[in-house]
């Protein structure tokens, strides 16, 4: 903290990254009045969520009117902060059946706002990690210089497409069936009745403490 605030006091402006993202936007909640996207970051950041209606890349002048929130990381470890970050419309209610595309905002403390595009994960290209290593990462968009998207769910249960899952351990055998629902996503990416609404994962509980050494390794250091 105080080096951090020695940072601010010098004018100094802290870097961003899309090596500082640990794991990418997860929409946790959505309904006419809210919508809320979970994000786990390497430093302490401010989070805001713009939306704006139908696929595409970020359009400010079609940005849904709502209240504007800076909601403030969670520090779980020294190099682990999370945040659920809210978006609340103004007056107009988000419209079921209606697909919405998003984009978050990230302010780390001490430094200047970044969105996913500035971040260049809105594109199809090798990404290199934290460790050196590089790796293929794919648009969050499904197609690039798209935003990520989700759908408001329909009010009647018949048109409601549910994807469910039970226990999702990392150190079993066979193929992680979490694959499928993104390939059912990518096909039906603009239909609103066709794409997957929701994702219900019933099992127990994570499993953090059955998974592989090598696994756990990896996670405390990146921690």
């Amino acid at each position: 903290v105080s080096a951090m605030s020695r940072r601010r006091r010098r004018g100094v402006s802290v870097p961003f990254s899309a090596q500082d993202v640990l794991a990418r936007t997860i929409v946790r909640r959505v309904d006419p009045t809210l919508a809320s996207v979970w994000i786990a970051l390497r430093k302490p950041a401010s989070v805001r969520i713009q939306l704006f209606p139908d696929l595409g890349p970020r359009r400010p002048a079609d940005q849904v009117p709502g209240k504007v929130r800076h909601d403030h990381t969670i520090a779980v470890g020294a190099e682990l902060h999370i945040v659920v970050a809210l978006f609340e419309p103004d007056s107009q209610r988000l419209d079921w059946g209606q697909v919405f595309a998003y984009d978050v905002r990230i302010t780390p403390d001490g430094g200047q706002e970044v969105g996913l595009g500035d971040l260049q994960l809105l594109h199809s290209q090798p990404i290199t990690t934290s460790d050196g290593r590089s790796h293929d990462h794919l648009a969050l968009g499904y197609t690039d210089s798209w935003l990520p998207s989700f759908v408001v769910p329909p009010p009647e249960a018949l048109s409601l497409r549910i994807a469910h899952g039970s226990c999702r351990g990392t150190n079993t055998e066979g193929r992680d069936a979490l694959g499928i629902v993104d390939e059912l996503l990518g096909d039906a990416i603009g239909d609103p009745l066709g794409r997957p609404q929701m994702l219900w994962l019933t099992g127990d509980q994570i499993y953090a403490d059955s998974t592989g050494a090598e696994h756990v390794t990896l996670i405390n250091r990146l921690g």
